[in-house]
């Protein structure tokens, strides 16, 4: 199982798809947003998301990738790295191919017990992973590799969780 979302038809790069993004109810578990929209990174910067530590969160981020090779995320200590040469998603060693493009949309909405993750305009590529029992790992991070990457938009809003302990 993983989080509701809401299907749409939408032309593409690719031609007619069938897209999906999180619901917008979503926003009613936000408990705190962090907005670094704008941030340019570079290779060795400082994490901008280390001090992101709630572990649930529900982060949009647009990337422009014209200058760089490749943008590597984890997520709780999974990694998701883009590459920019081949317009690859790659999570989780399984490899998803992206209309090519120098600019990343993603959505990726972190929960308790998944990672779901939404790339393209409109969602137009959906991922889901199951999150591993016992993995208690809260961090964030974002580094780019080959070239600076400028965070047009980047938010990280963190959720309170759904389920009951």
């Amino acid at each position: 199982m993983s989080i509701s979302t809401e299907l749409t038809l939408r032309t593409t790069p690719i031609g007619l798809r069938v897209c999906q993004l999180p619901v917008k109810e979503i926003a009613n578990l936000y408990t705190r947003t962090v907005k670094l929209d704008g941030t340019k990174l570079s290779p060795g910067d400082a994490n901008p998301l280390a001090k992101l530590k709630g572990g649930l969160y529900d982060i949009d981020l647009v990337a422009d990738l014209s200058a760089a090779k490749q943008l590597e995320l984890s997520i709780r200590s999974r990694k998701l790295v883009y590459d920019v040469a081949t317009s690859t998603l790659t999570f989780d060693k399984r490899k998803h191919k992206l209309p090519d493009a120098k600019k990343l949309i993603l959505r990726i909405v972190v929960d308790n017990c998944s990672i779901d993750i939404f790339a393209g305009e409109h969602g137009l590529l959906f991922i889901t992973n199951m999150i591993p029992g016992g993995n208690n790992a809260k961090t964030l991070s974002a580094e780019v590799k080959g070239g600076s990457v400028t965070l047009e938009k980047l938010q990280v809003h963190e959720l309170k969780s759904i389920w009951k302990k």
